[in-house]
């Protein structure tokens, strides 16, 4: 009761004994008060008496509130900081109360839209519904969130970070709908049920009230939401976030799909962005190419209208064009593809079968290195009794499709059932390459084979013309070769595929290529024997021209002959050569023999220079043999390569035994070529 009429004599303390009173004066508790000891932090005073200092007597403590409520008519209000709250779905500022500038209420959070309701308001529009930080159950909320990520999406695929300028159309959008007397989200839903009542889609954007009048739309021609690789339709993804790694466009691919992705498809991009890219390549030109084609843009625009889209390689493609619109010879490899931005080249995300990404990058190569073990392990641990079988010993699985489709993070991927040999019996898997599964499925019916007419097979081996002479030709071969047993393989597999190179896929085509088998023994014997004495002969005879230890002058020679015939004989290789080669391994030893000769016999300086013409390539070859296991899907192109070596080298030191193929540098260079582009 005292307070009401005395709210001028109130004091707050301060850090020392003295109070801080309104109006700005100070003073102190009288020594002989009872409060004195205590000094409450709060006090009024009965009377304010000024000695040799302003003293407060009968004092009384008192709570800062009972003033707030009993001055209301004196007291002022300041506020600060106002602010966004999720919390409170509005905007909350700091409240500071005073009474004759004393600070009752140095700092209280209260609602700041009643305060200012237009600045409210706004915060409210944009914190709220355009940034999305008050959550309204309203339909509108879902919709517009749709039509903002299709016209993200739209910006990112045609690279236009000014195609729409979302915030700001959103911002006039609902001020323009939206009551001026609406704050904050408690005001806002009242009156959404209402207005919605008679207009459902008030708040509904619209694509045109955010794109620009004349914005660009792109097509699913030009921006498709899918790439078509096989029987994968892989979703593809847009981002525009220059220097970011996600920059450009995405492939989204399964772990277990990624070895069946080509690198060709992948350079072309999407229809909508070649044009740039066409332009992008030039410009990586040399100088002296680059000049016959300014200016680039107007190039690019010419020749992009005639490529085919997605048709072989790019580079090659865009060579032949440019090469026919200049007259002048621009090589593929001239374009520096490293130097193009990374929204050119196309980014792959790999997946696992929940849709996590466990890796990405632009290097399909150096992905498909990395995840190549468990790509292939994941594909043959399928849980599916129909592709997972192991000890066969006859045709009873059923029939043997080119390919099985999986379903991975709703991607269907491709595998390829294959038979697999296991000594004494066969196995059925799954791989996730063509070209593995139709080689294992081959050698393995070669096994399936020989488990069926063993007993016709050994008597034809046992009934060969210089059996144990050949025998003992064999012992010689590093580690040894159990002759009968490679014989009857070579002949099963010539009995097999001499006619019909075709797969038998089905338990009839099976039974029927037994039955033809069995009247093609003797001619397969035939094909068999007439390579493997000349073979084994012409072994002995370059094995003994390499025993004794080589002159100082002859060692290098000596070295590579030695290391060309140790590739060559490399343990189980007259069983697992393609039968192609091996036929040509006569001639291979026999050229090794003219070439030492020649050696003996003056030919010594030109055997030098044709050995620096073979080094270069003799290099290449070592390096993708060293790594071959880690590319696996280079591994028929390496094979390839090889016996391209091979030809080459009898072009180069015993031209006489002519080539079995033409070869040359530029065969090299573009089988090579293919390699280190994985």
């Amino acid at each position: 009761a005292v307070l009401t009429g005395l709210l001028a004599n109130v004091g707050s303390a301060s850090e020392t004994h003295e109070y801080n009173g309104a109006g700005g004066q100070t003073f102190f508790i009288w020594p002989g008060s009872v409060a004195f000891k205590k000094k409450p932090k709060w006090i009024m005073a009965a009377e304010l008496v000024e000695t040799t200092r302003k003293f407060a007597r009968v004092v009384g403590p008192i709570q800062p509130e009972w003033i707030e409520r009993l001055a209301g008519h004196l007291i002022k209000r300041t506020y600060s900081e106002p602010h966004w709250s999720k919390k409170s779905a509005g905007v909350m500022a700091w409240e500071k109360v005073l009474l004759f500038g004393l600070p009752i209420i140095p700092r209280r959070l209260c609602r700041y839209g009643p305060i200012d309701p237009q600045l409210s308001r706004e915060l409210f529009i944009r914190r709220g519904l355009v940034e999305g930080d008050y959550e309204s159950r309203g339909d509108f909320v879902l919709h517009n969130k749709l039509i903002k990520e299709e016209l993200t999406a739209m910006q990112a695929k045609l690279r236009q970070g000014s195609l729409f300028h979302a915030e700001d159309r959103e911002i006039e959008f609902f001020e323009e709908r939206i009551p001026a007397d609406i704050y904050d989200g408690h005001s806002f839903e009242k009156w959404r049920k209402e207005a919605e009542r008679e207009q459902p889609e008030l708040l509904w954007m619209s694509r045109e009230s955010l794109l620009d009048d004349d914005h660009t739309t792109p097509t699913k021609v030009d921006f498709p939401d899918t790439l078509q690789v096989g029987s994968m339709k892989l979703p593809l993804e847009y981002r525009l976030d220059p220097g970011m790694e996600h920059d450009g466009v995405t492939v989204i691919v399964p772990r277990e799909g990624l070895q069946q992705l080509p690198a060709a498809w992948l350079e072309w991009l999407v229809p909508g962005l070649i044009e740039e890219k066409v332009a992008a390549l030039i410009k990586t030109l040399p100088k002296e190419l680059r000049r016959m084609f300014v200016p680039v843009p107007d190039t690019a625009r010419e020749v992009t209208p005639h490529l085919e889209f997605g048709i072989g390689d790019l580079n090659e493609a865009l060579s032949q064009l440019l090469r026919r619109r200049s007259g002048e010879h621009v090589p593929a490899d001239a374009f520096e593809t490293s130097r193009l931005p990374s929204h050119l080249q196309m980014n792959i995300r790999v997946v696992d079968g929940a849709g996590k990404e466990i890796a990405n990058g632009r290097d399909l190569t150096e992905l498909k290195q990395q995840l190549s073990q468990q790509s292939s392990t994941i594909v043959h641990e399928v849980q599916d009794a129909r592709w997972s079988r192991a000890g066969i010993t006859s045709w009873d699985f059923g029939d043997l499709p080119t390919q099985a489709t999986l379903e991975r993070s709703g991607i269907k991927v491709s595998a390829f059932p294959m038979l697999v040999d296991s000594g004494s019996s066969i196995t059925l898997k799954l791989s996730d390459r063509a070209p593995t599964a139709e080689r294992e499925s081959r050698r393995a019916l070669v096994r399936l084979c020989l488990l069926a007419e063993r007993r016709r097979i050994d008597e034809q081996v046992l009934h060969l013309p210089k059996f144990d002479q050949l025998k003992l030709l064999a012992s010689t071969l590093p580690g040894g070769m159990p002759l009968r047993e490679a014989l009857a393989w070579r002949m099963s597999e010539r009995a097999l595929f001499a006619t019909n190179k075709e797969l038998p896929r089905t338990a009839d085509a099976w039974q029927a290529r037994l039955k033809q088998i069995r009247n093609h023994l003797g001619v397969a014997a035939q094909d068999v024997t007439a390579i493997t004495e000349p073979l084994l002969t012409s072994y002995r005879d370059i094995r003994r021209l390499l025993e004794p230890a080589p002159s100082a002058a002859l060692r290098e020679v000596h070295a590579d002959l030695s290391r060309q015939l140790e590739l060559l004989t490399t343990p189980g290789f007259f069983t697992e050569t393609p039968w192609g080669w091996l036929a040509q391994y006569p001639r291979y030893f026999q050229g090794m023999v003219h070439r030492w000769g020649k050696l003996t016999s003056g030919g010594f300086q030109k055997d030098q220079r044709a050995m620096q013409d073979l080094l270069p390539w003799l290099g290449r070859l070592r390096f993708a043999l060293s790594g071959q296991d880690s590319r696996p899907h280079l591994a028929a192109a390496i094979e390839g390569y090889r016996w391209l070596i091979e030809e080459y080298r009898v072009s180069l030191f015993a031209q006489q035994l002519k080539t079995a193929v033409p070869v040359s540098v530029k065969r090299l260079e573009e089988v090579w070529s293919g390699i280190e582009k994985g």
